[in-house]
């Protein structure tokens, strides 16, 4: 078997000059309980992070940011967004931001046709050929994510798991958000999915993993993308070699997507694939 490791480097540029740490942490407006890896930043600045397990987090703004308007974001909540401005000057006082949840009138049940077809989607990776793409834990406090593109053709499809392959975790434990899209094989647009689904990686090497998302009741009506999103990512302790995570991935195919946090734009890697696939049924 022949291993190429590709490492990909997300560069990620916080502005120090002139600004100033801001820290909250974010509660469900009823329950009062703290809400989990929220996202925090920017639209179109390119600047943001996501909130911890307990719903604290830590974020950057330049005074020049003053007139822009930030946004707390989550789905299954609404979001709540502030003038830069008017976020400082609450920051100062209690630091809490509440969401409410969104309420649904009426369960969207997904009716499967009694003829149907199911087959696999996207990249498996290479069985004789493994490219790994190391993630590092600093990208677990901006909520950095990796995607690929699903080219389907038939019109309407319900996505009944998702799968991606493993190249190497040494960490007992990795929770990433999977986040599914409507969109292209340059950007995400929309999300498909109206409740985070969450996932939990153990230790272990060369493993594929897939996770039945039948409850969620997803389906769309044309090409899609699969995202990782690093949302809790142990962090390297002090004079200790990094442990390592990573992929498994191939050559060519519609390219890797990648953004470095929830308000950044994608960028696209065209050369190689990150092996997440999905298993989909359709009319027959």
């Amino acid at each position: 078997m022949k291993n190429i490791c590709l490492f990909i480097l997300f560069i990620i540029y916080n502005v120090t000059l002139f600004a100033q740490n801001y820290t909250g942490q974010i509660f469900n407006a009823e329950t009062k309980q703290p809400i989990s890896y929220a996202s925090i930043g920017i639209i179109g600045k390119s600047l943001g992070t996501i909130s911890d397990a307990n719903g604290v987090f830590h974020i950057n703004i330049d005074k020049k940011s003053n007139n822009d308007t930030i946004t707390i974001c989550l789905l299954g909540y609404k979001s709540t967004s502030y003038k830069c401005s008017d976020f400082a000057s609450k920051n100062e006082g209690s630091k809490k931001y509440f969401l409410e949840e969104v309420i649904y009138n009426l369960p969207e049940a997904i009716i499967r046709p009694k003829n149907y077809i199911s087959e696999t989607v996207g990249n498996l990776g290479d069985k004789n050929t493994s490219i790994s793409f190391e993630i590092t834990d600093t990208l677990g406090e901006t909520g950095a994510e990796v995607g690929t593109y699903i080219n389907i053709k038939q019109k309407l499809v319900l996505i009944d798991s998702i799968g991606f392959g493993i190249a190497e975790n040494d960490y007992d434990s990795i929770i990433f958000r999977i986040n599914i899209y409507k969109g292209d094989n340059k950007k995400a647009s929309e999300s498909i999915t109206k409740k985070p689904i969450y996932v939990t990686v153990k230790k272990g090497v060369n493993k594929d993993f897939n996770l039945d998302i039948r409850r969620y009741n997803i389906s769309v009506d044309g090409d899609f993308i699969i995202a990782a999103q690093v949302v809790d990512f142990p962090k390297k302790e002090k004079g200790k070699t990094a442990k390592k995570f990573s992929f498994k991935g191939r050559f060519l195919g519609h390219g890797m997507l990648l953004r470095g946090n929830p308000f950044s734009d994608w960028e696209k890697l065209p050369s190689v694939s990150v092996a997440f696939h999905a298993s989909v049924s359709y009319e027959k």
